[in-house]
């Protein structure tokens, strides 16, 4: 996962702190950008389905999505 290093790079140019590569391993696992799992792992399969039929919120129903609220 060598976009890691690249993104934690990129962030940290932008000014964002604790953004280190091992951090951005882990985002990107728990935003589907990336399948972590063995390749011959039981779960591998199960996860690839997962991300194929994912929904974002792009794709969800206005009211499902939250709002940003005034500060």
């Amino acid at each position: 996962m060598r976009n890691r290093f690249q993104l934690s790079k990129d962030l940290k140019k932008l000014g964002w702190k604790d953004v280190d590569p091992t951090t951005m391993c882990a985002f990107m696992q728990a935003a589907r950008i990336v399948n972590g799992h063995a390749h011959d792992g039981v779960i591998r399969a199960e996860a690839d389905k997962a991300r194929r039929t994912f929904k974002t919120p792009g794709n969800a129903p206005r009211s499902a999505v939250p709002r940003k609220t005034a500060r």
